[in-house]
């Protein structure tokens, strides 16, 4: 049976699986490294962008400062 604030379709299919029955939950060790490996990947994406991002306004940056003479 699931609890009140386990998300349903209202037909008693559960939207995430089973509701947790006990505390702590326990999870598989493939979940385990599942969650390391997507969050590693998250992190790397956004550094990522922040490295590419500072690169790209210091291109900017100095386009501008360039003077040219003619």
């Amino acid at each position: 049976m699931a609890t009140a604030c386990w998300p349903s379709d209202g037909d008693g299919m559960l939207a995430f699986g089973p509701a947790p029955t006990a505390f702590p939950i326990e999870y598989s060790a493939s979940e385990v490294w599942g969650y390391g490996i997507v969050n590693l990947i998250v992190i790397a994406v956004g550094a990522g962008l922040v490295v590419l991002g500072t690169y790209v306004a210091k291109r900017r940056a100095a386009k501008r400062a360039v003077v040219s003479v003619a």
